[in-house]
């Protein structure tokens, strides 16, 4: 393998990783800020801080 072939191939993959990366960013960023907002409510849900039920049910209500 010489300097050339090296950056030729080298270009190709990273051009490949970039178009991989343009797919996977619409959900990796929807899936952090779901994420953001729901483990709080989770983390107080499991310690028993709020009543996960209770918030539903009451929101049904309004």
């Amino acid at each position: 393998m010489n300097e050339s072939t090296w950056r030729q191939q080298t270009t190709a993959r990273l051009r490949g990783l970039a178009r991989s990366l343009q797919a996977w960013t619409p959900g990796v960023l929807y899936g952090a800020v779901t994420g953001c907002a729901i483990l709080p409510l989770v983390s107080a849900a499991q310690q028993g801080a709020i009543d996960v039920a209770g918030i539903s049910s009451a929101h049904r209500d309004e």
